[in-house]
């Protein structure tokens, strides 16, 4: 038998083709948005001083390395919590 066909899954459109392009934004203030389930980054069992939160920016999918004690203003990196849904009705 023949193996199907492997299809490429279709690219997500991002607002900005390039990281350089979302940093010299004006309307996203030069800051890249990291869209994470928790904030702050929950210690792992080795227990590092500064945990941190591996992730891919919203605006131009570059990745992006969010420690807990961030600061957008010297970082260049925003964080927004991503609500729960709710499943029960």
């Amino acid at each position: 038998m023949a193996r199907r066909p492997v299809v490429a899954k279709p690219q997500k459109a991002y607002p900005y083709q390039s990281d350089t392009e979302c940093e010299q934004a004006e309307e996203t203030g030069g800051r890249h948005l990291l869209e994470a389930k928790t904030w702050p980054p929950p210690r792992s069992r080795a227990g590092e001083a500064n945990p941190y939160i591996s992730g891919r920016c919203a605006r131009c999918n570059c990745h992006l390395l969010v420690y807990a004690d961030n600061d957008p203003e010297q970082s260049g990196i925003e964080v927004k919590v991503l609500e729960k849904e709710s499943h029960r009705k």
